[in-house]
């Protein structure tokens, strides 16, 4: 954090709050090291200040450029790196009902498409600002922008031939994969696996859920299920949010469906979730309810799944 602010989700910048910045020890030197890697074998170049310390009382004109968070193919290839080095077998395990009439063939290319988040995160934003003058306009503000940068054409040429050409299905496709979507066969293969990392809707882990009588009050995280109060940046507001955006990577660290108690870690800290709270109930995409969903009022989106060799080397 600097300045108050966060460069992270709101969840992590309440979590940061009052708390020094890390300190540049070894695990951070990784964790950097890391990313950077991430990034350079993307194609970008090493000349871009990708991630400069943050430290006390750096000068406001020291610009750093934010690569601190993770996507699907991100998440792959940390598993893959760090986790599973030797085969590197880490898989995706997602809700594929969330594919629509994509075949399984497109549907993961486009889950599995290496993010840029630098260049992912403007590019979401600008094309969401356009959705109101339809596909016609769309199309236009994403041909603008493919001209931008050559990850963001690979990008969009790749969007274009999975939606046979149609900006608006892609980007409607592409929010939908944003909510939580996990279901129950999911969540009981990622408890089988020997590591499971799943990306999750953070604002569940800090706020609380509305109480009947209409007013903000804390809560056990088991209880972090939506709908809740919609969190703007350091307040509530009185807007009600019927579905949660997946932002966060967290760690699972065990399951006891006897006792009904999933316990995630995260933050350096664990929290004890219920199955409700994982999975919530079935909901569409916009979070109108729906037994079929595909999309769920609870805060998995998806994970990453590993059964690492521990072969030693001579």
């Amino acid at each position: 954090m600097r300045g108050g602010e966060s460069s992270g989700n709101a969840a992590d910048g309440l979590a940061a709050r009052g708390q020094p910045v890390q300190p540049a020890g070894a695990t951070f030197a990784f964790t950097q090291s890391l990313l950077l890697s991430y990034v350079t074998g993307l194609g970008q170049s090493c000349d871009r200040e990708l991630a400069a310390l943050n430290y006390p009382g750096k000068p406001d004109e020291l610009k750093t450029e934010f690569v601190g968070g993770q996507w699907r193919h991100g998440a792959l290839y940390a598993c893959n790196t760090a986790i599973d080095q030797v085969k590197q077998q880490c898989a995706l395990l997602t809700n594929h009902n969330i594919r629509g009439n994509l075949s399984m063939e497109a549907f993961e290319s486009m889950a599995n498409y290496p993010i840029d988040e630098a260049s992912y995160l403007p590019l979401v934003r600008a094309l969401e600002a356009a959705l109101p003058g339809g596909e016609e306009k769309l199309a236009a503000a994403a041909h603008s922008l493919a001209a931008k940068s050559a990850w963001t054409k690979s990008f969009m040429n790749t969007l274009w031939h999975v939606f046979d050409g149609s900006t608006l299905a892609g980007v409607m496709a592409l929010k939908q994969w944003t909510h939580p979507s996990f279901t129950e066969s999911n969540l009981r293969a990622a408890c089988q696996a020997d590591v499971a990392i799943l990306s999750v809707a953070s604002i569940n882990l800090q706020l609380p859920v509305p109480e009947s009588g209409g007013t903000p009050a804390g809560v056990a995280p088991t209880m972090a299920a939506y709908p809740r109060y919609k969190w703007e940046g350091d307040r509530f507001t009185s807007e009600i949010e019927k579905i949660g955006t997946c932002d966060h990577l967290v760690f699972l660290e065990s399951c006891d469906e006897t006792t009904d108690v999933y316990k995630i870690w995260s933050w350096g800290k664990y929290f004890e979730m219920t199955k409700l709270a994982l999975l919530g109930i079935p909901v569409t995409a916009e979070g109108e309810a729906n037994p079929t969903g595909p999309c769920n009022t609870g805060m998995i989106c998806y994970a990453v799944t590993a059964s690492p060799s521990f072969e030693t080397f001579e």
